[in-house]
């Protein structure tokens, strides 16, 4: 075992409390930054990069592809009934609860025999707003 201590600091409070406070959300390294900037958090790339790692380790948050190059990140809050739905043409993320889709689960882990992993379920389409747009 690795015997290095791991030091709290105001940076590692504010990312991690930045999940606490937003169990719903999604967030790209690029957002983070940007909320943390308009906050006036003082915080580096690496900084926030070393603290996703430690905070994904722990299991307190996933990490996840969109569209197979850009990383999200969000709350590790899995519930069956949840799964993300990416728009195609804004990649924006939705994060959908319904009923059916836990129906959905349990009659595919029953047919199957498979679990199936609601953090990295995603479903692709276009938005809402997408759809009005055309």
């Amino acid at each position: 075992m690795n015997n290095v201590k791991i030091y709290n600091t105001k940076q590692k409070s504010y990312i991690k409390d930045l999940f606490i406070n937003n169990p719903e959300e999604n967030f790209t390294i690029e957002q983070l930054l940007s909320l943390f900037v308009k906050e006036k958090k003082l915080l580096s790339k690496a900084t926030l990069y070393r603290t996703l790692d430690m905070l994904i380790s722990s299991g307190d948050i996933i990490k996840y592809n969109v569209c197979g190059n850009v990383s999200c990140y969000k709350r590790n809050n899995c519930e069956s009934d949840y799964v993300h739905f990416i728009c195609t043409n804004c990649n924006s993320i939705l994060n959908i609860k319904n009923p059916i889709l836990n129906k959905m689960e349990t009659k595919i882990n029953h047919e199957y025999g498979i679990e199936i992993d609601c953090n990295r379920t995603m479903l692709y389409g276009v938005c809402h707003n997408c759809r009005g747009a055309k």
